[in-house]
C-alpha cells in the first residue's frame, strides 16, 4: 500500500514521473522491435521512422530529468520516493541510450 502524501502537486508529480518512465519504457521497447524488423526485412523507410521517433525519446528523457531534479529541489524526498527519483534519473539514461 502506498502512503498518500499532503502535498497534491507533489503526489502528482510523482505519479506523473512513474506514467513518464512507463510511456518512455513501451516507446524504446516498441523502437527496438521495429528497428529488429527493420533489419531483417531491409526496410529503411522503416528505419527512417525509427530514427525520427528518437528525438522523442531524447526529449522525454530531459523532461523526466528536470521533473526528477524539480522534485529533489522543491520536496527534499525522503526513503521510498528519494530511491524511487534517483532510480528514475538512472532508468531514463539508460533507455534513451538503447
Amino acid at each position: 500500500m502506498q502512503t498518500e502524501h499532503t502535498d497534491k502537486k507533489y503526489e502528482e508529480d510523482l505519479k506523473k514521473l512513474r506514467e513518464d518512465i512507463l510511456y518512455m519504457g513501451g516507446l524504446v521497447e516498441n523502437q527496438i522491435q521495429k528497428a529488429v524488423n527493420s533489419l531483417v526485412d531491409r526496410d529503411s523507410n522503416l528505419a527512417e521512422v525509427i530514427i525520427q521517433r528518437d528525438h522523442e525519446v531524447n526529449r522525454l528523457d530531459v523532461d523526466i530529468d528536470d521533473l526528477c531534479i524539480r522534485l529533489l529541489a522543491l520536496h527534499q524526498p525522503a526513503a521510498r520516493d528519494l530511491r524511487f527519483i534517483t532510480t528514475a534519473l538512472k532508468i531514463t539514461t539508460d533507455l534513451e541510450r538503447l
